[in-house]
């Protein structure tokens, strides 16, 4: 947890968890986390759904320029989203409690309801970590989730892998990033960008072909990716090649095989094997660093059960 949080929370006495402060002020409830800007966000909500006249008064931070951006919550409009500009936590309690204060001041009797299915529980309301997301829940509703959690990672356990179907897929969406690379070397760019096309395609053709999303499924992915780098990078230069050498008058009208075998032969030559290399080299060492920055994290959460726990 960053410096600006941890004093933030010890202003605001809200519990944390490493990633996200929460508490209740007044009747409202509050989750603080930090964005990938590591600018502070706050997500509050409140026991009913806001009017516009409640969104004007809570805006008017915004207005005031306190808050970079304050919005209600696409999927609940009962809850308001702020970034702030700054980190600076006495000015950050200050919105907060302003907010809460007028919001208690309008609706005094208004509370924080379980967040259950169907469940309108008002009382003996206890905060629950959802996988470390924060969610007021009351104890019949809370046990009722852990039931669904183990069962849901009981019936992930013993789901089938399906690594080669996930291969196959992975596999079979990578073909196009093939073109992309063409499209590079045709205008003379190094197509090392393509690296990152054929991560993005391997993941999306595993999971379209319902691989399961374990270790060995995060290796899957790593590793057809990182084999396309190679095979699209190099049959993309034979095609440039020979689209070129169809071009010169020795080979217009030769069959399209012979200038295969052409195109394969001058790809030997010492000048253009290294500058293939040097394409392929750095197509990976982007793919690389998709593998580093989505892999690493995936190969972290992989397989992970889901869980809930009293905050």
């Amino acid at each position: 947890m960053s410096s600006a949080l941890k004093e933030l929370n010890e202003t605001l006495g809200f519990k944390s968890n490493e990633v996200f402060l929460y508490g209740f002020l007044q009747n409202t409830f509050v989750i603080i986390h930090e964005d990938e800007d590591n600018k502070i966000c706050v997500s509050i909500k409140f026991p009913n759904e806001l009017d516009e006249s409640d969104m004007e008064r809570i805006k008017s931070w915004e207005k005031d320029g306190y808050a970079k951006k304050i919005e209600k919550d696409s999927d609940d409009t009962s809850s308001v989203e702020i970034s702030f500009k700054s980190s600076n936590k006495d000015k950050i309690k200050e919105v907060l409690e302003d907010i809460s204060g007028y919001y208690i001041g309008k609706y005094p009797e208004a509370k924080i309801t379980c967040y259950g299915k169907d469940c309108t529980e008002e009382t003996n309301i206890d905060i629950y970590e959802l996988n470390g997301v924060p969610i007021p829940l009351c104890e019949k509703c809370a046990k009722e989730l852990e039931k669904d959690l183990e069962k849901a990672n009981i019936e992930e356990e013993a789901a089938p892998g399906n690594y080669l179907r996930g291969f196959l897929g992975a596999s079979l969406f990578s073909i196009p990033g093939i073109l992309v690379s063409f499209i590079f070397i045709m205008l003379g760019k190094i197509a090392a960008i393509s690296g990152f096309v054929y991560y993005y395609l391997a993941l999306k053709g595993y999971s379209w072909a319902k691989g399961k999303f374990d270790k060995i499924g995060v290796l899957i992915v790593s590793v057809t990716s990182l084999l396309f780098v190679v095979i699209g990078t190099y049959l993309s230069t034979i095609a440039d090649i020979v689209i070129e050498v169809r071009k010169t008058d020795g080979f217009k009208d030769a069959p399209l095989s012979d200038v295969i075998q052409f195109a394969i032969a001058f790809a030997k030559l010492p000048e253009v094997k290294d500058d293939i290399q040097k394409n392929i080299y750095l197509a990976l060492f982007v793919c690389g660093i998709c593998i580093v920055v989505y892999a690493i994290q995936a190969f972290k959460s992989a397989g992970q059960k889901l869980t809930i726990k009293k905050g």
